[in-house]
């Protein structure tokens, strides 16, 4: 009878675990200008994906043109374009 009750018990947990609503990870798109050269914020990216389940970060990449990815920054700022999340900015960019 112990058997049995255990073997209901672990087919309830899987059903309900089943029909449970799967949450989707959070989506974060980070903006970058071109790839810089040794790669280190794609490495890092990948490594920040793969110890994050709940969280994956999608990286994109613009213009290598700091002046480029400073016009496409405001551009998107002043126009409330919420196509991206976080950026790279450069430390020369004071207004």
């Amino acid at each position: 009878m112990r058997s049995f009750k255990m073997i209901i018990l672990c087919l309830l947990v899987s059903i309900i675990s089943l029909a449970a609503p799967k949450k989707e990870p959070t989506k974060i798109v980070f903006y970058t200008p071109a790839e810089d050269a040794s790669g280190a914020i794609r490495r890092l990216v990948n490594k920040f994906n793969s110890e994050n389940s709940g969280v994956i970060v999608e990286h994109k990449m613009l213009s290598s043109g700091t002046d480029d990815c400073r016009n496409y920054y405001v551009t998107a700022c002043l126009s409330k374009d919420n196509s991206f999340d976080v950026f790279s900015g450069d430390i020369i960019w004071i207004s």
